[in-house]
C-alpha cells in the first residue's frame, strides 16, 4: 500500500510533470506523458495506479501551475498552447527560458513529495532512491513531449 500511494504520487506530478497532459485531459487525448511516468514506476509499483487515478487532476494542477510560473504565463495560456501543438520545452524556448530550469523545478518538486513520503514513513529510503532514479528521465519526457493535434 506505501508503495502505491507514492510510485502513483510521483507518476501523476510527473505528468509533469512530469510531465503535462493536464491540458489534454478536457479534450480526452491520450497523452505520453501519462503513459511514460506509468512505466517509470509500474515495475516497483504494479498496483499503484488506483492512488494516481483518484488524484491524477490535483497532481496534474500542481505540475501545470509549477510551470506556469517557470514560464511566466498563466495556466491557462500553457494549456491553450499545449493545446495547440506546441511542447513545454517549446513554449520555454519561444519564451527565452532554458527547458532545463523547468525540468529541474519540477524534479524537485517531485523529490520534495518523495522526501516527504520517507518523513511520514509512507515509503522506504531504498524505494525513495528507485524512484527518484527515474524520476528526471521521465519529467525531461514530457517536458519535451508535443501535445495537441500533430
Amino acid at each position: 500500500m506505501k508503495t502505491k500511494i507514492i510510485a502513483s504520487s510521483v507518476a501523476g506530478l510527473a505528468i509533469l510533470g512530469g510531465t503535462l497532459g493536464f491540458a489534454l485531459t478536457d479534450a480526452g487525448t491520450a497523452n505520453a506523458a501519462t503513459t511514460a511516468a506509468q512505466q517509470a514506476v509500474t515495475q516497483d509499483a504494479p498496483a499503484g495506479h488506483g492512488f494516481l487515478r483518484h488524484h491524477r487532476r490535483e497532481l496534474r494542477k500542481e505540475a501545470a501551475t509549477e510551470v506556469a510560473k517557470d514560464l511566466g504565463i498563466s495556466v491557462d495560456t500553457l494549456k491553450t498552447d499545449l493545446k495547440a501543438g506546441q511542447s513545454v520545452a517549446k513554449i520555454a524556448q519561444s519564451k527565452g527560458i532554458d527547458p532545463n530550469t523547468v525540468i529541474n523545478d519540477l524534479v524537485k518538486q517531485v523529490d520534495a513529495r518523495i522526501e516527504k513520503a520517507v518523513t511520514n514513513d509512507v515509503i522506504t529510503p531504498d524505494f525513495a532512491k528507485k524512484v527518484e532514479a527515474k524520476v528526471p528521465a521521465v519529467v525531461t519526457k514530457a517536458v519535451n513531449h508535443q501535445f495537441g493535434h500533430h
